[in-house]
């Protein structure tokens, strides 16, 4: 049986705070990483965020994998990193993914030490990759949450994957975030659905949406987020995505399409060098205007 901790929140038999409590100064970005599988992004998300992220950070790892292999090997990848780790439990399966992730979550935030003053909780999923200067703090300046906004009907929320970035300044209480995918007035939402009641309870928190490039592919006219000398071998089916000029999102690292064959091969290679090129400087994530995304799609018109 799954024991509780004084916030309610269910404790993982796996939670280890030894490993994952560390340390931290005012002011930090402490970044959660989550790893269901694919350990060989961790390496090249941590490089991303020595390169490029202008605030002090700590990256820790969430351990969410669901086979005894693939936690082992998620484990020795961040020890190999000297990376403090959290292993939460296992995703139940039998539920649907998006409720499988927003009880990770929701695990997470509430095992987490209070953060130093002025911290930004920062979670992220293994497939988003930074690739050019970016400061957590100055994005949130004045903002509560950010992340990507998500609308159905008139219900406004931000979505709990991808990047959702939580300042504690304007955040008291992460405690009282809810990720769940409700249904709210007939309207059924993904992870991150239930912030529609904190941010409708609190309407002096506001939330900041990451200008987003959507699945970037021929059909969708958007080819322009890559760098020119990454367009000619772009395969379309890879449809990756560019977050805030910034961060590239792998898109289905997990696999959860069930690509098979060497699909995520070359879809890793072709990233990979496109990530080298961006550590480099000889190459760039181009600044065009955002004319697909989903920046303003809460006030639409519906």
């Amino acid at each position: 049986m799954r024991i509780r901790n004084k916030l309610n929140c269910p404790v993982s038999p796996d939670f280890r705070p030894g490993l994952f409590v560390k340390r931290v100064q005012a002011r930090m970005v402490i970044i959660c990483a989550f790893y269901p599988n694919r350990p060989e992004f961790m390496p090249v998300q941590a490089r991303c965020f020595r390169r490029f992220l202008r605030d002090d950070y700590e990256l820790r790892i969430v351990n969410s994998a669901t086979s005894e292999s693939s936690r082992a090997d998620i484990a020795t990848a961040a020890a190999d990193l000297s990376l403090p780790t959290l292993a939460v439990a296992a995703p139940d399966k039998s539920l649907p993914p998006s409720h499988a992730h927003s009880q990770l979550i929701h695990e997470v935030l509430c095992n987490q030490p209070t953060p130093p003053p002025g911290s930004i909780i920062c979670l992220i999923d293994s497939d988003m990759f930074l690739l050019r200067d970016f400061s957590f703090h100055d994005f949130l300046e004045g903002y509560a949450l950010a992340g990507r906004k998500d609308r159905r009907g008139n219900v406004r929320y931000l979505v709990g994957s991808g990047i959702l970035a939580i300042n504690t300044v304007l955040v008291p209480s992460v405690a009282d975030l809810d990720f769940t995918p409700a249904c709210i007035d007939g309207v059924h939402t993904d992870t991150g659905g239930g912030l529609y009641h904190y941010l409708r309870n609190h309407p002096t928190a506001e939330a900041r949406g990451f200008a987003y490039s959507g699945k970037i592919n021929a059909r969708n006219g958007n080819l322009s987020y890559l760098p020119d000398t990454f367009r000619d071998q772009y395969d379309d089916r890879f449809t990756i995505e560019v977050w805030e000029h910034s961060f590239l999102h792998y898109v289905s690292g997990s696999n959860w399409d069930k690509r098979g064959g060497d699909f995520h091969d070359r879809k890793w290679s072709y990233v990979n060098a496109l990530v080298d090129g961006c550590i480099a400087g000889t190459t760039t994530l181009p600044t065009s205007s955002y004319e697909y995304n989903q920046v303003d799609i809460w006030n639409a018109p519906t």
